[in-house]
C-alpha cells in the first residue's frame, strides 16, 4: 500500500498486511502537517480541545455485499456519497479523515483495532478527540440469558460485505483500559444501520401526530430503502396481518423473505461474527454482576402479589433489555431506536448521515468566520434528530410502505461539554 491521495480504501486494498505501517506514516505525516493551531481557550466545564490536532475520523461505508453469504442483501448505492459527505463534516470540525469502503466484517474491527492500537499513541496523545462512522445494514438479535430465561437480550449487529459484527465489539476498542490514551477525551461513535428484529411485525414506526406552530409540515421527499437484510424464509412476515408484509416487495423498498419478484427466497441469516479479543470491561458490564442486576430487577418489578395463587406466567412477566454500550466520555448515536428499521435516501445517504451533514456543515461554517464562534455538539445533535423526526418519511411511491418514521436516539456518557472551535489558523 502507497502513501498516494486516495479518496478512500476498500477492503481489496488493506488485504496486504501492511495496515499499521501505513496508519503511522499518514499520522506521522498529517501531524507535520498541522501545526498551527489555536490554543487560547481553557474553560474547565469543556473538554480540553488544545491538543496539537483534533483527532482521528473513522468513516466506514459499506455498500456491496457478498453473494457468497446467500443473502438478499439489498446494496447501499449511496455508500459513496456518504463518505464525501462525512469527509466534509468532520475535516470541517477539524478531524484527521480516514475513508473506508466495502470492508469486511474482520476489516471493520482491525480498521478501528489498529487505529487505537498502542503502536498509534504518539499521535492519539495529541488528539482532542476520536470519531467513528459506521453505515452499512443492521440488525438486533436475541440471545439467551443463562441467568433467566424469562429475560429477552438483544445486541445489535452491523454487517460487513461478508457477515456481520457485534456493535460493541467496535465499540469496546476505545475502552479506557485498552485505548489510555484517549481517557478522558471524548469517543464519539454514529452509526447508520436498521434496529430491527427479525419476525417483528412491529419494526417499522408510523409516527405520531403532534400539534405545531407550523401551518403544514411537508415532509422532505426522495425514494427510500430500509438498511436491513431480508430475514430467512422460516421466519417470513407473509403471513402476518401487518400491511407492511407485501408492499416491502416493490421496487425502492424490499424485505420481508421474498424475492422482488413475489417469489419465497430461500437464504440464512449471514452470522455473527465471533469475539475476536478480550476485553477488560467495566465492573458493570461483568455478566454475572449483569445477570444478577437482571434477575433483582425482574424480581421487584414484574413480581405480582398473587402469583403463587394464579400460578401461572403473563407476557408481563418477560423483560427485554438491549445491550447497546457506552463507557465513559463517550458519544453514540443510531440512526433510528431499538427494535426499529433504519432508512437511506437514493442519492443522498442514510438519513441520520444526509441530516447530520446538512446541518452541521452550516456551523462549521460559521465558526470558521471568527474565532470566538463555536458550536455546542450535542445542541446542533438535538437539532438533527428534531428534523429527522419532523421532517423525514419514507417516500417509495407504494401507499403501503410510505409515511414511516425513524427516530434516532443518542446516549452519552459525556462529564463535559462538547464545544468546536475553529481549531487551525487559517
Amino acid at each position: 500500500m502507497s502513501l498516494k491521495d486516495l479518496d478512500y480504501f476498500t477492503g481489496e486494498q488493506l488485504k496486504d498486511g501492511q495496515m499499521a505501517q501505513f496508519f503511522k506514516r499518514f499520522l506521522h505525516k498529517e501531524l507535520q502537517r498541522h501545526v498551527k493551531i489555536r490554543n487560547d481557550v481553557a474553560d474547565d466545564r469543556e473538554y480540553d480541545f488544545r491538543h496539537e490536532v483534533r483527532g482521528i475520523a473513522i468513516v466506514i461505508s459499506n455498500g456491496v455485499f457478498s453473494p457468497d453469504t446467500g443473502s438478499v442483501t439489498e446494496p447501499r448505492s449511496y455508500a459513496e456519497e456518504e463518505l464525501c459527505k462525512m469527509r466534509e463534516m468532520f475535516s470541517g470540525l477539524g478531524f484527521i479523515v480516514m475513508l473506508f469502503k466495502d470492508l469486511t466484517a474482520r476489516q471493520m474491527h482491525d480498521v478501528i483495532q489498529t487505529v487505537t492500537s498502542q503502536e498509534m499513541d504518539f499521535f492519539l496523545e495529541k488528539s482532542d478527540a476520536f470519531a467513528c462512522v459506521l453505515a452499512s445494514h443492521g440488525n438486533e438479535i436475541q440471545e439467551d440469558s443463562p441467568a433467566d430465561p424469562a429475560v429477552k437480550v438483544f445486541h445489535h449487529i452491523i454487517y460487513g460485505t461478508d457477515r456481520a459484527i457485534r456493535t460493541h465489539l467496535l465499540v469496546d476498542l476505545l475502552h479506557d483500559n485498552r485505548c489510555k490514551k484517549l481517557q478522558g477525551k471524548p469517543k464519539l461513535f454514529f452509526i447508520q444501520a436498521c434496529r430491527s428484529r427479525f419476525n417483528d411485525p412491529n419494526r417499522f414506526d408510523s409516527g405520531v401526530k403532534i400539534l405545531t406552530s407550523n401551518k403544514r409540515r411537508i415532509p422532505e421527499v426522495g425514494h427510500d430503502k430500509k438498511e436491513s437484510i431480508s430475514i430467512n424464509s422460516t421466519t417470513s412476515f407473509a403471513d402476518t396481518k401487518s400491511p407492511i408484509s407485501d408492499g416491502l416487495c416493490g421496487d425502492k423498498i424490499k424485505d420481508g423473505g421474498r424475492k422482488s419478484d413475489g417469489s419465497e427466497s430461500s437464504i440464512e441469516v449471514i452470522p455473527c461474527l465471533e469475539v475476536l479479543h478480550e476485553v477488560t470491561h467495566d465492573v458493570s458490564e461483568d455478566p454475572s454482576i449483569a445477570q444478577r442486576g437482571i434477575k433483582w430487577i425482574k424480581k421487584l418489578v414484574f413480581r405480582k402479589v398473587d402469583r403463587i395463587a394464579r400460578n401461572d406466567v403473563h407476557d408481563e412477566d418477560t423483560m427485554t433489555t438491549v445491550m447497546t454500550p457506552c463507557h465513559n466520555d463517550f458519544l453514540v448515536m443510531y440512526s433510528t431506536s431499538q427494535g426499529k428499521a433504519s432508512f437511506g435516501r437514493e442519492e443522498k445517504g442514510g438519513w441520520m448521515i444526509h441530516v447530520m451533514h446538512r446541518i452541521m456543515v452550516q456551523h462549521v461554517e460559521f465558526i470558521q468566520k471568527d474565532k470566538e464562534n463555536c458550536l455546542d455538539f450535542l445542541s446542533v445533535m438535538t437539532n438533527v434528530m428534531r428534523h429527522i423526526g419532523f421532517y423525514f418519511e419514507t417516500d417509495t411511491g407504494n401507499p403501503n410502505t410510505s409515511g414511516y418514521k425513524a427516530a434516532p436516539t443518542l446516549q452519552h456518557k459525556l462529564s463535559k461539554d462538547l464545544i468546536f472551535r475553529n481549531k487551525y489558523v487559517s
